[in-house]
């Protein structure tokens, strides 16, 4: 069985790495595989996109997903990562930055700043510090207090073993007004933490959650998916609810192709896997693929992203039972309202329209409960038992999908500018750029 997926006049084109040129792709469905067959002089090839072509298209179909749609050329990036150094306290036999340079590089102050005001001029609302490991830099708490000068929501990405060694360190990431951290959480099994990080950091990375938590800091979890750890997804999800307060996240990522990892950590891995597995496994009692959903398509506000890149489920614990965020919102209603909003890209008038869309697609006896899930979400002093589980995937080095990373809702701030952040991991990653 064999299916063209694009629509009739629907391309995209890819960097072809063996001419190094770029090439019209024709997007076919195989059995259960998506392939993208690259349209190259010196031969066609076949790069296997998804192993699940079901749930492929349901994520295209939600956004009503429109192949031949360009946003704006300087549209604004909703993740900002700003890599301040690549020295680092582990030694990861999987990580996305090649052990290559004798010296560490630690951004400056200054440029940090510079970086962050560039992104500010289109539009960025928030900074994701990153490395190697930012808690080690010795001016971290000086760049987090002069980015917040700039009014940016500041986020901190870390291995969290300097956050278990030392709890005035969340402390102070609190007091200079770090708005959340992501922890890096790849597994509860030792053997596996070795595989993958070169060492048991599971008791460094629990007291790290106790500290985060004591400071009242939000934060999420995030774990690199590679064929060490794919079978515990299930494990960690009902670890995670089974906190007193959950994360505010848990995102399992697909292992990046950049960097360094034994060429058996990386097998068929994609997001459409992550969410069958998450359905399968019956960790979240109830949820079905449909609960998954992609970033809606909203042009007032920029919301250009791709439907092939993340898929979230949120999840609302209630009283030992589990809600779903589509149990008591119409998402799919809400969903077409916002791409059929006419309002001009970026009008003043985006924010209050999509408030009068959520309310429009909620019943009234459910405004109540949206309102308080919200509050308790963004309030990190209180029990939070709202927790989004996200599923995502970097755009192969093969099949450098132009569509998608034109939409790329997350950027690295290089010195020269915002770079796409599939461009960026498929381009070297070089931190000091």
């Amino acid at each position: 069985m064999i299916k063209n997926i694009l629509k009739k006049n629907g391309k995209t084109k890819t960097f072809c790495h063996s001419c190094q040129e770029n090439h019209y792709v024709s997007l076919i469905q195989k059995e259960n595989n998506v392939i993208a067959k690259i349209l190259c002089p010196d031969g066609d090839k076949e790069i296997i996109v998804s192993n699940d072509a079901e749930i492929f298209k349901l994520m295209r179909q939600k956004v009503e997903y429109e192949e031949i749609f360009t946003p704006p050329e300087n549209h604004k990036f909703f993740l900002n990562q700003l890599y301040i150094t690549d020295a680092c306290n582990c030694s990861c036999p999987i990580c996305y930055v090649a052990q290559d340079k004798k010296e560490s590089f630690f951004m400056s102050v200054e440029e940090a700043v510079s970086r962050a005001k560039a992104a500010k001029q289109r539009k960025a609302k928030n900074v994701m510090l990153i490395g190697g490991e930012p808690t080690i830099h010795p001016k971290l708490i000086e760049i987090i207090k002069a980015l917040r000068q700039l009014k940016m929501k500041i986020f901190v990405f870390t291995n969290g073993l300097e956050l278990g060694k030392n709890i005035n360190l969340a402390y102070q990431l609190k007091k200079a007004g770090v708005y959340t951290i992501g922890l890096q959480f790849d597994s509860l099994d030792r053997t596996t933490l070795k595989k993958m990080r070169g060492t048991d950091s599971l008791d460094l990375k629990l007291k790290a959650i106790k500290n985060i938590q004591e400071a009242n800091l939000r934060f999420g979890l995030i774990c690199t998916v590679a064929s060490y750890n794919e079978n515990e997804i299930d494990d960690l999800i009902k670890w995670a609810l089974n906190l007193h307060s959950l994360p505010n996240f848990f995102a399992f990522q697909v292992l990046a192709e950049t960097g360094r990892f034994p060429d058996n950590a990386k097998e068929e891995i994609t997001r459409e896997k992550i969410i069958r597995k998450v359905i399968s496994s019956k960790c979240l009692p109830g949820a079905k693929i449909d609960n998954f959903w992609p970033i809606p398509f909203y042009q007032p506000l920029g919301l250009f992203a791709h439907p092939d890149c993340v898929a979230n489920l949120l999840v609302i614990r209630k009283n030992n039972k589990l809600i779903f965020f589509d149990d008591i919102i119409n998402l799919s209603g809400l969903f077409k309202d916002m791409r059929n909003t006419k309002l001009k890209y970026f009008s003043k008038f985006a924010v209050p329209v999509m408030i009068y869309l959520f309310l429009k697609n909620t019943k009234l006896k459910n405004w109540t409960k949206i309102f308080n899930y919200f509050l308790t979400f963004q309030n990190p002093g209180k029990k939070n038992n709202q927790m989004v589980v996200g599923a995502g995937g970097y755009v192969s080095k093969d099949f450098e999908d132009y569509q998608r990373i034109s939409r790329c809702g997350g950027a690295i701030l290089t010195k020269k500018g915002s770079i796409s952040l599939c461009r960026y991991f498929n381009r070297g990653c070089r931190i000091s750029c």
